[in-house]
């Protein structure tokens, strides 16, 4: 290759190296961004628990006592 060949070489390796590491850094806050959501989600479904738990399926107690 000759010079001109080998400098646009380069400067097309300098601007792929730094679009992949855009990439990699946007990656990474979206993945960052899905643990706070899953971790939102996690909170969210154990405030809903509880009531969950009175339903008729379930296996604990109620909270009205036996009759009788």
């Amino acid at each position: 290759m000759n010079h001109l060949q080998d400098a646009i070489q380069t400067s097309l390796d300098a601007k792929l190296r730094a679009q992949i590491g855009h990439l990699a850094i946007a990656n990474m806050a979206q993945q960052a961004e899905i643990e706070v959501l899953r971790a939102e989600l996690a909170r969210l479904n154990a405030l809903k628990e509880p009531a969950t738990r009175k339903g008729p399926l379930s296996s604990g107690s109620s909270d009205r006592p036996p009759a009788g």
